[in-house]
């Protein structure tokens, strides 16, 4: 497991190493700044709003998640005694606590 901070500057390393790569692609091929600005700023742009959707349609699928087994409590508000009990027997029926 990794800490936020090394996820996001992993996270900007990649997409910096993206963004460069496909600017001197289509500088390449297209031979022009501008036609290179346009080509990569809108590919990136239709990446994120595409990635978002993406991740939005795969919190819905349930395929494939491993839930917590102490999910199935149902807990609002702060936890008092009897939310306490709960979890105390579900642990003890998952044998974490005797």
């Amino acid at each position: 497991m990794e800490n936020r901070k090394r996820s996001i500057v992993k996270s900007f390393v990649w997409k910096t190493t993206g963004f460069i790569t496909l600017a001197t692609v289509s500088y390449f091929v297209t031979g022009s700044f501008k036609e290179m600005s346009i080509i990569t700023i809108l590919y990136h742009g239709i990446g994120i709003v595409l990635y978002y959707i993406h991740e939005r349609v795969w919190e819905r699928i349930r395929w494939g998640k491993v839930e917590h087994p102490l999910s199935v409590i149902e807990i609002e508000g702060e936890i008092n005694e009897k939310d306490i009990d709960l979890i105390r027997k579900k642990l003890q029926e998952l044998g974490y606590v005797k």
